[in-house]
């Protein structure tokens, strides 16, 4: 079931944080020692924060630590698999049912 919830793209709340630094994506990005296109696509909620990309926006913006940027890059992709995935077909487990109590085919 999906949740009645829709995070937001890291990549936007990571916008709002250079525009109130006053830092320029490119700045950002050779900051980062990556490519300016690659916080571009970021910003533009286009690409996702990789785990490697959260150490360099932790290491580089005081605030959320890389496993909160990862977190956030998780919550999103995964609202955004319920919405697009239809799982009404698919039979759901229990953990009281072994192979042996399975119907066969």
């Amino acid at each position: 079931m999906a949740k009645i919830f829709n995070p937001p793209h890291p990549g936007s709340i990571l916008s709002e944080e250079l525009e109130c630094l006053g830092v320029s994506a490119r700045e950002f990005a050779r900051n980062l020692g990556v490519s300016a296109s690659s916080i571009t696509r970021i910003l533009n909620e286009s690409s996702p924060i990789t785990p490697e990309m959260a150490v360099r926006i932790a290491a580089a913006i005081s605030g959320p630590e890389p496993e909160t940027w990862v977190s956030m890059q998780s919550d999103y992709d995964t609202w955004q698999a319920e919405q697009r995935i239809d799982v009404s077909h698919i039979r759901r487990y229990t953990l009281t049912e072994t192979p042996e109590t399975l119907p066969t085919r």
